[in-house]
C-alpha cells in the first residue's frame, strides 16, 4: 500500500497550535458531527487491505501493591479483507514499574489460527478471533454524546472531540478478579479530513479502580490509526 500508517503523540502537540471553533451540547451541531463521524469511519471500515496502529497508555493515579495498573501496549495489524479478514496482529505489552515486556502475535488465515507468546505458540482451535475494527466503528448514537467540540487542525483536518453520557461511560464498568472498574468518563475523538477520510481515533477513559478497598483514578489513552 502507497501510505504507512505511523503513530502520532495523542495529539497534546497540535491542539496547542490548533483554535476552538465551538464547543456546546446543541442536538443540531450533535447530529451533524455525528453524521461526519459516521461517513468517514465507515469508508475506514470499507478498506479491503491495509495497516492498523494501536497505541494504548495506561497511567495511574497512584500505585496499589500486587497489581500493575501503569503499562503501555503497541499493536500492528496487517490485514486482508472486510469480513472474517485475514491478518497477522503483533503487540507489544510493557509493565512501566518493572519495565518487563511480553510480546503477542495472532496470525489468521482462513480457519487456520496461530498464536505465539515471546515467540513461542501453535495453532489453536476455536480460538477468540479479535475485532481489529473495534476502535473504529461507531457503536453508539446522538443521545450517547453530552457535547462535542470542534477545533480547526492543520492541513484542513478537523478534529471532533465527543464527551459521552455518564450512561454510555457506565457501559465499560467492570469486575473480574478482585478488582472493580467504575467507568466515570469517556472522551472519543475523531480527526478528519476535507474530504471526510478518517485520520485516527482517540479514545479516553478515566475510571476509579478498587482493589482490596483501595482505590485510584487510572486513565486510559488510546491512539488508533487505519490506513
Amino acid at each position: 500500500m502507497s501510505k504507512t500508517v505511523r503513530i502520532a503523540a495523542l495529539g497534546a502537540s497540535l491542539l496547542l497550535a490548533a483554535s476552538a471553533l465551538f464547543s456546546c451540547g446543541n442536538n443540531g451541531q450533535i447530529a451533524d458531527s455525528y453524521e461526519i463521524i459516521k461517513e468517514s469511519t465507515d469508508k475506514a471500515l470499507a478498506i479491503e487491505s491495509g495497516e492498523i496502529l494501536v497505541y494504548e497508555m495506561n497511567t495511574a493515579a497512584k500505585d496499589i501493591e500486587g497489581y500493575s495498573l501503569n503499562s503501555s501496549s503497541e499493536t500492528y495489524i496487517r490485514f486482508t479483507g472486510t469480513e472474517s479478514p485475514d491478518f497477522d496482529l503483533n503487540a507489544t505489552k510493557t509493565d512501566i514499574a518493572s519495565g518487563e515486556t511480553e510480546a503477542y502475535e495472532l496470525i489468521k488465515d482462513g480457519d487456520s489460527v496461530l498464536e505465539l507468546f515471546d515467540g513461542q505458540g501453535e495453532f489453536v482451535e476455536d480460538a477468540e478471533i479479535p475485532d481489529i475494527f473495534e476502535l473504529f466503528r461507531v457503536e453508539f448514537g446522538t443521545s450517547d454524546i453530552k457535547s462535542v467540540e470542534v477545533v480547526r487542525m492543520e492541513k484542513g483536518v478537523q478534529l471532533y472531540s465527543l464527551t459521552m453520557s455518564e450512561k454510555y461511560a457506565n457501559k465499560f464498568d467492570t469486575e473480574a478478579d478482585g478488582v472493580v472498574t467504575d467507568c466515570t468518563g469517556v472522551v472519543l475523538s475523531y480527526y478528519i479530513n476535507s474530504v471526510k477520510e478518517l485520520q485516527k481515533v482517540v479514545c479516553e477513559y478515566t475510571s476509579t479502580v478498587t482493589v482490596d478497598g483501595e482505590s485510584t483514578e487510572v486513565v486510559k489513552a488510546i491512539d488508533a490509526q487505519i490506513a
